[in-house]
């Protein structure tokens, strides 16, 4: 499976607009998916190791904490945070 499809079992679709360290949501099956920060790999969000680069520091917190649902996206960010 290619490392920028859904990392989900029956789930072959492209996740565009993938950032490094950021949490995306597949557009056809709804699974959570973290971007590998080091590699760019889809990647499962409990996953422990990167599908791709075999790292285990995916920064799963920091992208949860940092994830920002398309809502909040006409208010104004904060200069301090870094949104995905």
């Amino acid at each position: 499976m290619p490392k920028d499809h859904c990392p989900y079992l029956y789930c072959d679709t492209e996740i565009p607009n993938r950032r490094p360290g950021c949490l995306v949501f597949c557009d056809d099956c709804r699974g959570a998916v973290l971007i590998c920060p080091h590699c760019g790999c889809t990647n499962r969000l409990w996953a422990e190791y990167c599908r791709a680069c075999g790292r285990n520091d995916l920064n799963r917190h920091k992208a949860l904490r940092n994830y920002r649902p398309e809502y909040f996206s006409n208010q104004k960010e904060d200069d301090h945070l870094d949104y995905c």
